[in-house]
């Protein structure tokens, strides 16, 4: 038997109808919809003899593909975004290490803190951190000797007046 129109719009209809297909769920839209619907068994033969099983299976695998491709270059595009965010803090945290110590604007603990801050962004971002919860001793040391990790991403710095 050669597959001809009717046999594609009844197999898709037949998708359509989603978790809860069945051919007899669809002989009862068809006939809802056509008086001259075809009986269940020609819909039976049909789906024996165009394979609408392996089909609807073939297009559930390209549809999960599909889904985990766009998680993937979402993740992807994420990751970049925070690499790059994870610089820009990094740098301005040094300009502001650099400039507002000497003019005594800021401490070196905010400032530190917006370096420690963008590295760990982008250790995250980069993959090279599996956890960001699970910090280095390096950076552990370094956030107990600003006062404690509790105080590390404290915004504005604990330390300055408010304005």
């Amino acid at each position: 038997m050669r597959e001809e129109t009717k046999h594609r719009e009844a197999f898709e209809r037949y998708v359509e109808l989603g978790a809860l297909r069945s051919l007899g769920r669809l002989r009862d839209q068809l006939q809802g919809e056509d008086s001259d619907a075809p009986a269940i068994r020609t819909l039976e033969s049909w789906s024996s003899a165009f394979d609408w099983q392996r089909r609807l299976d073939d297009l559930e695998h390209e549809s999960r593909q599909a889904h985990h491709q766009t998680l993937t270059e979402r993740r992807r595009e994420t990751q970049q975004r925070h690499l790059q965010l994870g610089r820009v803090l990094q740098q301005q945290g040094l300009q502001s290490l650099l400039a507002r110590i000497a003019a005594d604007d800021i401490s070196a603990a905010t400032a530190l803190r917006a370096i420690l801050s963008g590295v760990l962004l982008e250790r995250e971002a980069s993959g090279l951190e599996e956890d960001p919860r699970k910090k280095s001793t390096e950076v552990r040391e370094v956030h107990l000797a600003l006062g404690g990790e509790q105080d590390l991403f404290m915004y504005p710095d604990p330390d300055q007046d408010d304005p």
